[in-house]
């Protein structure tokens, strides 16, 4: 199976049409996009500041009505153009694609193209391979508001029953795992290793993390990091050859 897949896209209008682009000529049987489809500073602000003075968010700051206006615009932009990408869609939320009400408004006008599937604790069976994904931050906790936080127990009860598939299975998330990378240090969850070694799948795609993209091996995982689409980046996978190629876009 070929296999297109990008993350944080993150408002990057201009890189859309060149990706379109690239779609057409490779004709890959699934496109998968492992969230960040807009910014959210101010909301992640607003929380981070919360936590620290101990009080609640306040939900009623202008800037934030601005920003949510913002995402909105980011949202249909980017819905719009996956409905009409000639192959199979399968999406997920990043951390910064709330609140989960307007998120989820906007995904309903185009629920009935058949090209998409959205992923976020759901599966898909695709050409014999078993897909699954969780969207978002992987936490202790859940917040729909101010960011997309799930906590990792309703993770884990929620996806453990694809133990029983025996297909091979990929896996598409917006957290990443513990890489111990350095140059430069990259945020990781061990909830997402704790996934890897409870399902086994062949493969695992991720964002969230830099300007970079990469690949590592977690037991006989193949986890991949294909760059955020707001730098140009994505990665072509063949899952039979394990060819994994990563790509930049060009800008007319």
């Amino acid at each position: 199976m070929r296999i297109i897949a990008i993350s944080d896209y993150m408002g990057a209008k201009a890189y859309l049409e060149p990706l379109n682009k690239v779609i057409k000529e490779k004709e890959p049987e699934v496109l998968l996009f492992a969230g960040g489809i807009t910014s959210g500073d101010e909301h992640i602000k607003e929380i981070e500041a919360a936590r620290q003075e101990e009080r609640k968010p306040d939900r009623t700051k202008e800037v934030l009505f601005q920003e949510r206006k913002k995402k909105r615009e980011d949202f249909e932009t980017f819905f719009d153009f996956i409905a009409k990408v000639d192959t199979q869609c399968l999406i997920i939320p990043g951390r910064t694609d709330c609140p989960q009400g307007l998120y989820e408004a906007v995904l309903s006008d185009i629920s009935n193209y058949q090209n998409i599937r959205h992923l976020h604790l759901k599966f898909a069976q695709i050409e014999g391979i078993l897909f699954s994904g969780c969207g978002g931050l992987i936490a202790d906790d859940n917040e729909e508001f101010f960011e997309c936080r799930i906590d990792r127990d309703s993770v884990i009860s929620k996806m453990e029953n694809l133990r029983g598939f025996k297909q091979e299975k990929i896996l598409l998330f917006h957290t990443p795992p513990t890489l111990n990378r350095e140059k430069p240090p990259v945020p990781g969850s061990v909830y997402v290793d704790e996934l890897i070694e409870l399902l086994r799948p062949k493969m695992l795609f991720y964002g969230m993390v830099s300007p970079e993209n990469g690949m590592k091996i977690i037991d006989d995982c193949v986890t991949i990091d294909p760059g955020p689409l707001s730098e140009g980046n994505y990665v072509m996978v063949n899952t039979t050859t394990m060819n994994v190629d990563f790509k930049k876009l060009e800008l007319d």
